[in-house]
């Protein structure tokens, strides 16, 4: 047996806005709150020694990533390798992977990025089970193709696992990017018979049986903020403070 981390909708260095009139420390826990969670989230892998981590789309908060942001990624996945951790990363709506601008062009031996279009297979030995992990980012933005039935069996693996960011079930709260349904997910479950790591299914109850959904690590700081706007003391920093973190 193996263990591996699932985490999605990181959104590293986000911005919140409405922070005027807000003391100094809630700004600096708001703005450092996604890159805080994240390396939380590598100083977990790490503890619980897994196999490997699967980052399922919205790394970053914009096509457009920040050099801040980006250079933190590859710090986290530089001391996962190191440990020899593989990561597998699939890209989002927000953080489409043929658009926007980035710093970074090369990443550790162990890092596989997904490419748009068509779901990629990656397949590999852990401890004598073989694993294969396939995965499929956006090219765009307005990615509205139904991604999950492209996904296909690789046959001779133990374990299969698909990563896709989708909104699974049509969610009303959220645009329609690669939209599926959650009897898509079933069907294509079956054929892999594996795990389902995926972003934005928003239900998890229902979504069990054919998947795994991560949440949103650092919470959402535009939440704080709302949050936060009941009264601006002590409580509140209080509060802010709780969305800091894993």
């Amino acid at each position: 047996m193996f263990k591996f981390l699932h985490a999605a909708d990181i959104h590293l260095d986000t911005q919140p806005s409405g922070l005027h009139g807000y003391p100094a420390e809630v700004a600096s826990l708001l703005r450092d709150a996604p890159l805080e969670a994240f390396d939380n989230l590598v100083r977990e892998a790490l503890r619980q020694e897994v196999s490997f981590c699967v980052f399922a789309g919205d790394i970053y908060d914009g096509a457009d990533r920040g050099t801040r942001a980006e250079l933190a990624f590859r710090r986290g996945l530089h001391q996962l390798a190191e440990a020899g951790i593989r990561s597998f990363i699939v890209h989002g709506n927000h953080d489409p992977i043929d658009t926007g601008w980035s710093t970074v062009s090369t990443w550790p031996k162990e890092v596989t990025v997904f490419r748009a279009r068509e779901p990629e297979t990656v397949v590999f030995d852990v401890d004598g089970t073989t694993v294969a992990v396939q995965g499929v980012s956006y090219a765009g933005r307005d990615t509205t193709d139904n991604l999950a039935t492209r996904f296909r069996r690789h046959d001779g693996a133990d374990v299969q696992i698909g990563v896709l960011h989708t909104n699974a079930g049509s969610n009303p709260d959220h645009a329609r990017y690669a939209p599926c349904s959650l009897d898509d997910l079933r069907a294509v479950g079956a054929r892999l018979l594996g795990a389902w790591p995926r972003a934005h299914a928003r239900e998890p109850r229902r979504a069990e049986a054919v998947g795994g959904v991560p949440g949103q690590p650092p919470g959402p700081p535009r939440q704080a903020v709302r949050a936060g706007r009941q009264g601006r003391d002590g409580r509140d920093r209080d509060r802010l403070r709780r969305h800091r973190g894993a």
